[in-house]
């Protein structure tokens, strides 16, 4: 259940052009390049995630999310991570309410990363932000994650989601190289009643042949 590379790639090592790709791998991602590339072949069940699902109760658009895959790079979509920071990127299967259809969910908005360290992160560099992530691409259906003639997906800014649809998409934030993820936590963001709303990251895969964290 992985989304490979710094891009969002198939496991193969080829850039899907702004589509979450989970799949198997057997090895870390590494920076890629956009470009076309044929889909990923994924099975339904390494599209369905793992671990809790985060209930995400704020504003007029209740809806769920659950991880499917969380890496460390320094490379997303049109914004490389500056000096001696990378990001955590979280692949995030959503949902609206059954029923009702929903804006989709900005990832500045709606969700943060919550890790040990990043206020004294920030303290030391503004860049690092600790309220929300940072931006993701657009969202996709189960269909576009399983067909090569994909089109571009529901844009995060003002996009409308379909009722009773998952989609898929990719969400990053800033984060200090070497930032220690072991217990962190994706919660729900913005201005969330309850700041514990959380749930853990898991296994952290991390870009360039290094070790996965487990958090």
């Amino acid at each position: 259940m992985l989304a490979c590379g710094g891009l969002l790639v198939a496991c193969g090592g080829q850039p899907q052009a702004d589509r979450p790709a989970p799949g198997p791998s057997a090895t870390s991602g590494t920076p890629a390049t956009a470009s076309p590339s044929p889909s990923p072949s994924s099975s339904d069940a390494s599209l369905e995630g793992r671990g809790p699902v985060l209930s995400v109760e704020q504003g007029p658009y209740p809806h769920t999310v659950r991880i499917v895959d969380a890496f460390v790079s320094p490379d997303a979509p049109e914004s490389p991570a500056p000096k001696d920071l990378t990001y955590v990127q979280l692949v995030l299967k959503v949902a609206g309410t059954p029923g009702r259809p929903l804006k989709a969910p900005h990832p500045n908005a709606y969700w943060v990363v919550r890790y040990d360290g990043c206020k004294t992160a920030q303290e030391a560099d503004s860049q690092v932000g600790c309220g929300g992530m940072d931006d993701g691409t657009a969202y996709f259906t189960e269909e576009d994650m399983h067909s090569p003639e994909f089109g571009p997906g529901v844009p995060r800014q003002f996009g409308d989601l379909a009722a009773d649809t998952p989609y898929w998409t990719r969400a990053w934030q800033l984060v200090p190289e070497g930032a220690d993820l072991s217990r962190a936590r994706l919660c729900e963001g913005g201005r969330a009643e309850d700041p514990d709303n959380c749930v853990p990251l898991g296994t952290v895969r991390r870009d360039g042949g290094q070790g996965p964290t487990a958090g």
